[in-house]
């Protein structure tokens, strides 16, 4: 065995005391920002994909001793964990040996079910997941991995192959946020299992509507929006989707960015911004509905209505149709007493199209509550008067569009500034579907979008009246 100095350069550098202090100060600033910057800060919930089909477990115990349960086991790959480490199986398909290999490395997750509940999620299905034992934020340690039953995403062809299992999964309410919320077993958006539209598709919105479609001309652009069902664990999410048909001079180029269409759960509950509860835009079309303004006065946003100097009076037919949260229910629809719908004109600059901040905030919530700063004064909106709190309301939508990554925001709004330049444009139309409407028309059919128009017409002077006696 060769005999090495157990002295090195290294070690004779650190005999240095100005190389030493710097070297430790190194070490230190590396520690703190592990400990700040950690992605896993905090985290106790992780989005996962399950890989086997559950199978019992007869011989283990459940966690709820006496009650029944059965335990079920799976493979599981955990979005920000496993997808970082091991290749998916799924790319293995002609090496049987090799894909089992990949899945086996995975986690082993458990479930414990009571026997009533029908159905286990099934291979492709993502789910939430979280650690039975300690988590992230405690040394490290992650043991006992368990999942919930309920499907956040369907897989075996994602949203495309949702089909008929709509009816089932969206209650006897509807879908929100007229009614009930949705199921948790209703779909959520993400960017692996949407499927973007095409132009075709863009053509049959149109149509849907009773409008002749025309490509828009080199410079311009068209928008179209997808609600996603409104669920007890998205209420607080960016889990809708904006599908924005660019035309290039290569054809259009369509790009889908995630954003929300519904205001976060702090402001659809108690705490609204007017005493007729908080506002959400209404699903349809709007002709002309966007405009380039600026989001409370601070920077290039799309604005409701047409701008003030817009060669062309303003039209109250091209006002957008919303509701309210009138019973302060978190669902927006219904007054008080729980009946009728309420559909309301709005011919202001109220709703905005914007971002929700200068940094991204994908995977964050849209609204939430906080510690006031030290010395610092915290307020809130609540009925429409402006009232000191304990604890801070923040919120990034109070019925607005808004986007999560600013990068999204920012591709839209320059090209509205280019085409305002270039083609004199400076108003866009928007179509806004639910989720069920979207699935019609990407499978080539369309919507009754005319009588649904004529719907929220003739709902709208009913509901006026009904907010001026609230």
């Amino acid at each position: 065995m060769a005999n090495f100095s157990k002295y090195s350069a290294f070690a004779d550098s650190l005999s240095d005391d100005q190389t030493y202090y710097h070297y430790e100060k190194e070490l230190i600033t590396n520690t703190i920002n592990e400990q700040s910057n950690n992605q896993f800060k905090d985290k106790n919930n992780f989005l996962g994909e399950v890989l086997l089909p559950c199978q019992e477990c007869p011989n283990v115990t459940s966690l709820s001793q006496g009650t029944g349960e059965k335990v079920f086991v799976t493979k599981m790959r955990l979005d920000d964990i496993d997808a970082n480490l091991y290749d998916h199986p799924n790319t293995f398909e002609s090496d049987p040996k090799r894909k089992q290999a990949i899945t086996d490395q995975h986690q082993t997750a458990y479930i414990s079910l009571d026997p009533a509940v029908q159905g286990l999620p099934q291979p492709g299905d993502k789910v939430d997941c979280y650690y039975y034992e300690a988590g992230p934020n405690e040394n490290g340690k992650q043991r006992g991995l368990r999942f919930k039953p309920e499907v956040v995403a369907p897989g075996a062809g994602g949203i495309s192959g949702y089909g008929n299992m709509i009816g089932g999964a969206f209650g006897a309410g509807g879908y929100a946020p007229m009614g009930q919320f949705a199921g948790e077993s209703a779909p959520e958006f993400t960017p692996d299992n949407y499927q973007k539209p095409d132009e075709a598709f863009l053509k049959r919105a149109y149509e849907s509507f009773g409008e002749q479609y025309t490509r828009p001309i080199i410079g311009d652009l068209r928008l179209v929006a997808v609600r996603f069902p409104q669920k007890q664990s998205t209420i607080n999410k960016y889990k809708d989707v904006i599908n924005v048909f660019y035309s290039t001079p290569n054809g259009l180029v369509i790009k889908s960015y995630q954003m929300t269409t519904i205001p976060g759960s702090h402001v659809l509950g108690a705490d609204t911004y007017t005493r007729l509860g908080s506002g959400v835009v209404s699903t349809g079309y709007t002709p002309e509905m966007w405009g380039l303004g600026k989001h409370r006065g601070d920077y290039l946003a799309g604005s409701q209505g047409l701008p003030r100097k817009h060669p062309r009076p303003r039209n109250p037919q091209k006002s957008t149709f919303y509701m309210r949260d009138n019973n302060r229910d978190g669902i927006a629809g219904s007054v008080p007493d729980g009946t009728p719908l309420l559909y309301q004109q709005y011919a202001s600059s109220g709703f905005n199209l914007h971002r929700s901040g200068k940094t991204s905030r994908i995977g964050k919530g849209i609204s939430g509550k906080g510690q006031p700063k030290p010395g610092r004064e915290t307020y809130a909106v609540i009925n429409g008067q402006m009232t000191k709190r304990n604890l801070g309301i923040w919120t990034y939508s109070a019925g607005c569009q808004v986007f999560p990554d600013p990068g999204n925001f920012a591709e839209i709004i320059n090209t509205w500034v280019a085409n305002k330049l270039t083609n004199k444009i400076q108003t866009y139309d928007y179509i806004m579907l639910e989720y069920e409407e979207y699935l019609t028309i990407q499978s080539g059919g369309l919507i009754d979008g005319v009588n649904k128009m004529k719907f929220l017409r003739e709902n709208e002077i009913a509901g006026n009246e009904i907010a001026r006696n609230l």
